[in-house]
């Protein structure tokens, strides 16, 4: 599986938020990811958020940017990076670099 997102170093059980305002398009389980949240931001914009558990937001649920939506996942298999967060952001098919965007999630 081609991976065009970044692992986000995290310790096990660790809040992950949702990075901007959007609706959840999918809530699966998808080999070598754990759980992920795949979250619709508009005019083309997702975002996929990977190795996750507890999670608490359901497809068709609208987020703010900053909410709550899942728990940092204990590594299944060590890959030599420790425990991480996935974060894959695309606009359409192509893939874009998630770095400015991180940081503007607020904490709630």
């Amino acid at each position: 599986m081609i991976r065009n997102g970044v692992e986000l170093s995290a310790r096990r059980d660790e809040s992950v938020r949702a990075p901007a305002d959007g609706r959840v398009v999918m809530v699966a389980a998808i080999p070598g990811f754990d759980q992920v949240v795949v979250i619709d931001h508009g005019s083309g914009e997702l975002c996929m958020l990977g190795r996750l558990w507890k999670v608490s937001v359901e497809q068709g649920e609208t987020v703010e940017a900053g909410d709550a939506i899942a728990s940092v996942a204990p590594k299944a298999v060590d890959d030599g990076l420790g425990t991480t967060a996935y974060v894959e952001l695309r606009h359409g098919d192509k893939p874009v670099d998630p770095a400015a965007r991180l940081g503007r999630a607020r904490r709630r």
